[in-house]
């Protein structure tokens, strides 16, 4: 499958991810046994990781400098929950630079979640593992597990077929990018690809998928049209569309609306909340507040590593990490 993305960067060289000078901090002091928790979180899906700012934030100069990662334990999981996916341990390098590092996260079923970070934190990165884009070029390498439930498949283990992975995980990119066919022929690329040829099947999904991203009323009389005729926010429905023609489990958003005026933006995350009920959400945004609108789970990325995930209200209105509020508070990044 060659890729469609007119965003998709080469592999990054050693300095891909943007440096930033560390803060000179003192090592925190050790905690008497009062200060240590009682008790694990209620929610399973929820996972903290320990930060070496924790008693010196505070007083840390930010105008100058962001802080540096903190180390990353792996998520902790607890069976009796619907996971959709779940990345173990898992890693990824260009060449001999490892752009994510050791990540542990759980995807609850039917929710969305949103990656935020920096710019060069790895979050795009980490979220094109799962398309297993990154296999178009050579060079690249995965560690750990990238679990697909319910049949546990590790979507990057060996001989599992990308294509295979890509038919039950759709993702669309920062920007739209029909392809040069008509609309009906865009929605009905990856259906003719898994077999579907008789004329009235594939009218019958190509109109599901359009009702399925908001854009049928719209299009109904002219799907013989190019799709590229259409406008922005239009044509990032239409890729919507494509993906949700194939009935995927898992859909991956990489920016989908940072190239869209407020309306478009409005209905693609109007849209989202409707596919919520249906399928899995994993977006990528450096819009903190579109994390807060769409989003049920927040995972903070720096430098390749997990620093929190939590419920989205508990990541914005109370923070376990000082990273993570030095970053939501837009101290940095």
């Amino acid at each position: 499958m060659t890729s469609t993305d007119p965003n998709h960067r080469s592999p990054a060289a050693p300095g891909h991810l943007r440096p930033y000078p560390p803060l000179e901090v003192q090592p925190p002091a050790a905690a008497s046994s009062a200060d240590q928790p009682t008790s694990q979180p209620a929610d399973p899906h929820v996972t903290h990781h320990s930060s070496p700012l924790s008693q010196s934030a505070s007083s840390a100069p930010v105008a100058q400098t962001a802080p540096p990662a903190p180390a990353v334990a792996p998520a902790r999981l607890i069976a009796g929950r619907t996971l959709k996916a779940e990345a173990r341990s898992f890693s990824f390098s260009y060449g001999t630079f490892t752009a994510v590092k050791a990540l542990s996260l759980p995807f609850p079923e039917r929710t969305v979640t949103a990656l935020i970070g920096p710019s060069g934190c790895g979050k795009t990165t980490f979220l094109r593992c799962f398309n297993r884009m990154h296999d178009l070029y050579p060079g690249n390498k995965y560690e750990g597990e990238l679990i697909l439930h319910p049949d546990k498949v590790n979507i990057v283990g060996p001989g599992v077929s990308a294509l295979a992975m890509r038919m039950r995980i759709g993702m669309v990119f920062q920007k739209p990018n029909p392809f040069p066919k008509s609309i009906f022929e865009n929605v009905a690329y990856g259906l003719r690809l898994r077999g579907v040829s008789k004329s009235r099947d594939l009218e019958m999904h190509v109109e599901k998928a359009l009702k399925g991203a908001a854009l049928w009323d719209e299009v109904k009389d002219r799907l013989k049209k190019p799709g590229s005729a259409l406008s922005g926010g239009q044509q990032q429905r239409l890729c919507i569309a494509r993906a949700l023609a194939t009935e995927p489990e898992l859909l991956l958003f990489d920016e989908p609306t940072s190239a869209l005026d407020p309306i478009a933006t409005a209905k693609i995350e109007e849209l989202m909340h409707q596919l919520r009920e249906r399928v899995t959400i994993i977006i990528v945004t450096h819009n903190m507040q579109q994390a807060a609108r769409v989003s049920d789970y927040t995972a903070f990325m720096y430098l390749g590593k997990l620093v929190e995930h939590n419920k989205t209200i508990d990541i914005f209105q109370n923070p376990r990490e000082p990273l993570t509020e030095q970053y939501v508070t837009g101290r940095f990044g």
